[in-house]
């Protein structure tokens, strides 16, 4: 028998891909000659299409399908990954913890009630479409339940709307985009205002245990230890929802970080005193491109 994944082992996917076989390119990626299909898993891919790749309440591991653009289908590497028990083949996932390296978290097997379920997704020319998102459930020895926190330098994560809100507000696929669009706008201007400062800015991806989405955050500035939330928005809602994330995103991190919203416009007095009440810096955007915040 050819030489099968550890869980936690990882490695770039050149790597793997010697050791393991299977195509270089595919999510689903097949070896046929060993008699595995590797998944690999990248949670900050599929978040800026409305889903993201994780486990479950129930244990399963929500694992989404091939295609990027249109609905998706069962065919060709989602086909396989349907028959992977019929064809003989073993299942491991690999999520991505870093640019180019991979962590095995064991093998798997499709849940055998229900193997996949349709969901509502945004694709890559962010037009509403159905894609496949499998149900997976762990074959051995159970993967780590400890929460993991990654470091993910570059661009920033380009927001999209919860898949929830864009049925029940009924939202069209136009505002959607430009809520995304003006928070990723305001998000890649302050960080390049850091940058130029000579600030290295970093995000973080933190996975708690029995959580289906792990947590992206917009961005941290290592530099003065500040964990930073975008908002366009500076009303009450957006400013409320900014600090109820930066609260939960803090108890993961060490050393515990400064806390931040960020703002397109000025909030009202009231919104930046509720935040100067917990120790939240308010940044916001002059109408002149300059940032100023509220502890200065």
């Amino acid at each position: 028998m050819s030489k099968r994944p550890e869980p936690g082992e990882a490695m770039p996917r050149s790597e793997l891909h010697e050791a393991y076989g299977g195509n270089r390119q595919s999510g689903i990626s097949i070896s046929g000659q060993a008699g595995m299909i590797h998944l690999f898993s990248d949670p900050i891919a599929t978040e800026k299409f409305g889903l993201a790749d994780g486990f479950a309440e129930d244990g399963t591991y929500l694992y989404t399908g091939a295609g990027q653009k249109g609905d998706q289908t069962l065919t060709q590497g989602n086909k396989a990954l349907l028959t992977h028990k019929d064809a003989g083949r073993d299942v491991y996932v690999w999520q991505k913890t870093d640019r180019a390296v991979y962590r095995c978290l064991g093998q798997f097997e499709l849940d055998q009630e229900q193997p996949y379920v349709s969901e509502d997704a945004i694709d890559a020319d962010g037009d509403l479409r159905t894609v496949i998102v499998f149900r997976l459930r762990s074959v051995g020895d159970p993967v780590a339940t400890t929460p993991v926190v990654t470091t993910i330098p570059g661009p920033e994560r380009r927001i999209a709307e919860e898949r929830a809100v864009i049925g029940s507000r009924g939202l069209s696929q136009r505002v959607v985009r430009a809520n995304r669009d003006s928070e990723a706008d305001l998000s890649r201007r302050y960080r390049a205002h850091l940058e130029r400062l000579g600030h290295e800015v970093v995000r973080y991806q933190i996975q708690p245990p029995g959580e289906v989405r792990p947590f992206v955050t917009d961005f941290y500035d290592r530099t003065d230890n500040v964990l930073v939330e975008c908002k366009a928005s500076p009303t009450r809602q957006a400013v409320r929802l900014a600090i109820g994330q930066l609260l939960d995103f803090r108890r993961f991190l060490s050393p515990t970080p400064r806390l931040a919203v960020l703002t397109g416009s000025k909030p009202r007095q009231d919104l930046i005193d509720l935040c100067s009440s917990i120790m939240v810096e308010v940044i916001w955007l002059e109408e002149d491109g300059a940032f100023t915040s509220s502890f200065d």
